[in-house]
């Protein structure tokens, strides 16, 4: 991929993120590039998202696996991958096992003080994908755990990141 992913990511996810991403993926044998189609978003705390796909080197065989990345603000607290931890456990069964997605590894810790997680993408495809700052906040369900079951019944808006 070399200098031409590097300038993309840089332009995307900042320098200080992409050389830790960069370096997350070469400890692994991989290598990282921003993923197809390309967008960013904002998440409800200010995190920067973007697709990337990661690569295995060109000497080993293997299909490139596409990632949603967050890059978490600095709060102080590093909160965004405890939230995304306790995600599945604070929502409905059935929306989690439809919306939420897994981290596909524990968050980096960045130089400023903010974390850079590594999300799994929730169905087969980015196409119909949107991050969840683009939809109302979700009134609590039933048992007191959100979302609502009718919350998320609107399959035009495709799955959330």
């Amino acid at each position: 991929m070399g200098d031409e992913a590097t300038r993309r990511l840089t332009v995307v996810l900042g320098t200080e993120t992409s050389e830790v991403l960069r370096a997350a993926a070469s400890s692994r044998n991989r290598e990282v590039d921003l993923a197809e189609p390309r967008w960013t978003a904002a998440g409800h705390s200010g995190a920067r998202r973007a697709p990337v796909a990661k690569r295995s080197r060109p000497s080993a065989r293997q299909r490139p696996r596409t990632y949603v990345v967050n890059v978490c603000p600095a709060d102080g607290r590093r909160r965004g991958g405890a939230r995304h931890h306790a995600a599945p456990e604070m929502s409905l069964a059935d929306f989690a096992a439809r919306h939420l997605v897994c981290m596909e590894s524990d968050p980096s810790g960045l130089p400023g003080g903010g974390e850079l997680l590594v999300q799994n993408i929730a169905g087969a495809s980015l196409a119909r994908c949107r991050p969840m700052s683009e939809f109302a906040p979700a009134r609590p369900g039933p048992d007191g755990r959100g979302p609502r079951p009718d919350a998320d019944a609107r399959p035009d808006r495709g799955c959330a990141i």
